[in-house]
C-alpha cells in the first residue's frame, strides 16, 4: 500500500473517531435498543401498544392512528398560556439538539428539524397528559383501557424522551403566574402519576431532574426508595437503603434456593412487609425461620414493566458498579420461589402477591421468563439471603419442625388431639404403674 493510501486510510479512521466521540454523550444519558440477547421472543414487551415516543417506533403503522392524540393535547398544553408561542418550544429544543442526538446514538443520522419536530410534539403530549392527570381531567384518553395501555407505553425503554426535554417544556409552559396555585415540579408531577396510575402511597423525595435520565429511569428510583432518605437525594443514596453490606461476604453464585412451597417445608415461614419501603427489600430471620417480602401487585403490564426495568439496568452504564443490577436480582430471586403455581398459591395466601391475571399458572409463567438474557454479578444485594437460607435448610430440625406442624398440628382440633392423646397416655401409664404395684 502507497504511502498516500495509507494517509487516505488513516484520514478516515480519524473522521469516524471524531464522528464517534460526537455520538458519545458526554451526561451518560442514554436511550437504546434493547438487544436481542435480552429480547429472546418477547419483542411484544418492548413495543408501545397505542402512542409512541421518540424514534425507535414513529413510523409504525399501527400506531398511525393515534398520532390524532398527540397534536390534541399539543394544541390543549399550548392553550395554556397563549403568550407563549410555539415558537419558542421549538427554538429551546433547537438549542440543545446535539444533546438531544447524544441520547439516540442509532439515530444520530437524523436530520435536525425532523428530531425537533418530534421532541416538541412527543414532549408537549406526555408533560400535558402528566398534567391532566394530576388535575383529573377526563378525556377521549380518560377510559380504563387506554390508562392502562398508556400506563404500558410510558414506561418502554425503546419509548423514552430524555427527561431534560420535558423537564424545560414544562418550566417554559408551568410557572406561579400561569397556574392557580404555586405549581408542582415536573419530577413531583410525575412520582404522582406514578402512584395514581399503580394504586401506590410511595413518597419518593424528588431527586434533582439534572439526575434522571427518564421517565424509566425515575420509576425505577420510585420502585427502590425506601423512606429516611433525604429529599434531594440521588441516586447512590437511595440506593443504600436496600442492604448491600453482602456485596463483599459471599460470592459463591452456585446457591440456590427452592421454590416457596419447598421452603415451608423446610420449615421456612412467609410473611409480607407491611410498612412502606421498596418493593426488593426482602429479609430473612434465620433464627425465626421467616422470610418476609414486600407485597407486590401483578397485572396485565407487570411482564413488561419487569423487562424493561431490567434491560434499563443491564445496558445502563456502568451500571454494575452503581446500582449492583438491584432490580434484576430481585426478579431472579422472585423467579427461584415461583417454580409452579402452587408456588404463587402459597405466596397469594400469604399476601405477599395480589394479581387480576387468569391463574397462578400466568403469574408463575412471567416470573420464569423475566431474566433468560440478563447478566447478574456474583455479588449482590441478596447473597446474604441466599446463604443463609441454605444453612437454614440444612438442619434437619427445622424439617422435622416443619412436617410436624404441617402434619399434625395443623388446626386447633389436632393439637387438641394430640395433647389428649399424651394425656390418656400418661393416665394408662399411671394406671398401669400403680394396678402393678398394689399387687405387691
Amino acid at each position: 500500500m502507497e504511502d498516500r493510501d495509507i494517509d487516505l486510510l488513516g484520514d478516515s479512521i480519524k473522521e469516524s473517531l471524531s464522528s464517534m466521540k460526537d455520538r458519545i454523550s458526554d451526561t451518560g444519558i442514554i436511550m437504546p435498543r434493547v438487544p436481542e440477547r435480552l429480547r429472546l421472543g418477547e419483542n411484544d414487551a418492548y413495543e408501545p401498544r397505542i402512542i409512541s415516543f421518540g424514534p425507535y417506533h414513529d413510523l409504525k403503522e399501527k400506531l398511525y392512528a393515534t398520532q390524532s392524540y398527540k397534536f390534541s393535547y399539543l394544541q390543549g398544553f399550548l392553550s395554556r398560556d397563549p403568550m407563549i408561542p410555539l415558537k419558542r418550544y421549538i427554538n429551546m429544543v433547537s438549542s440543545m439538539i446535539d444533546k438531544i442526538k447524544c441520547c439516540y446514538p442509532d439515530y444520530f443520522y437524523l436530520k435536525d428539524p425532523v428530531l425537533i419536530k418530534m421532541m416538541v410534539i412527543d414532549g408537549c403530549f406526555i408533560v400535558e397528559y402528566l398534567l391532566r392527570v394530576h388535575e383529573r381531567v377526563k378525556d377521549e384518553l380518560s377510559s380504563m383501557v387506554l390508562i392502562q395501555l398508556l400506563k404500558y407505553d410510558i414506561l418502554l425503554l425503546e419509548n423514552q424522551l430524555p427527561f431534560f426535554i420535558l423537564d424545560k417544556i414544562y418550566k417554559l409552559a408551568i410557572t406561579p403566574s400561569s397556574s392557580n396555585s404555586y405549581p408542582p415540579s415536573f419530577t413531583q408531577l410525575a412520582i404522582g402519576y406514578f402512584n395514581w396510575v399503580f394504586q401506590e402511597e410511595i413518597n419518593l423525595p424528588p431527586p434533582p431532574p439534572e439526575t434522571v435520565h427518564h421517565l424509566l429511569h425515575l420509576y425505577h428510583l420510585f420502585c427502590l426508595y425506601t423512606p429516611g432518605v433525604e429529599e434531594g437525594a440521588g441516586d447512590e443514596t437511595i440506593i443504600s437503603n436496600i442492604d448491600i453490606t453482602s456485596l463483599t461476604s459471599h460470592k459463591d453464585s452456585s446457591i440456590m434456593i427452592p421454590g416457596a412451597t419447598l421452603l415451608q417445608e423446610a420449615g421456612i415461614r412467609f410473611k409480607v412487609k407491611e410498612v412502606e419501603g421498596s418493593s426488593l427489600d426482602v429479609t430473612f430471620d434465620r433464627g425465626q425461620g421467616e422470610m418476609v417480602i414486600p407485597r407486590l401487585f401483578i397485572d396485565s403490564s407487570t411482564k413488561s414493566k419487569f423487562l424493561n426495568l431490567i434491560a434499563f439496568e443491564q445496558l445502563y452504564p456502568n451500571y454494575e458498579s452503581k446500582f449492583y443490577k438491584t432490580f434484576s436480582v430481585y426478579c431472579s430471586f422472585m423467579n427461584d420461589i415461583i417454580n409452579t403455581p402452587e408456588d404463587v398459591a402459597l405466596l397469594c395466601e400469604k399476601d405477599i402477591i395480589r394479581h387480576s391475571l387468569g391463574s397462578n399458572d400466568e403469574v408463575a409463567h412471567i416470573f420464569n421468563h423475566l431474566n433468560g438474557g440478563a447478566i447478574i454479578a456474583q455479588s449482590h444485594y441478596l447473597n446474604d439471603i441466599y446463604k443463609k437460607v441454605s444453612e437454614y435448610r440444612k438442619a434437619r430440625w427445622h424439617r422435622w419442625r416443619a412436617n410436624l406442624m404441617h402434619n399434625y398440628l395443623n388446626s386447633p382440633w389436632a393439637v387438641l388431639g394430640i395433647v389428649a392423646g399424651g394425656i390418656l397416655l400418661v393416665l394408662t401409664f399411671l394406671q398401669t404403674y400403680f394396678s402393678g404395684d398394689s399387687a405387691y
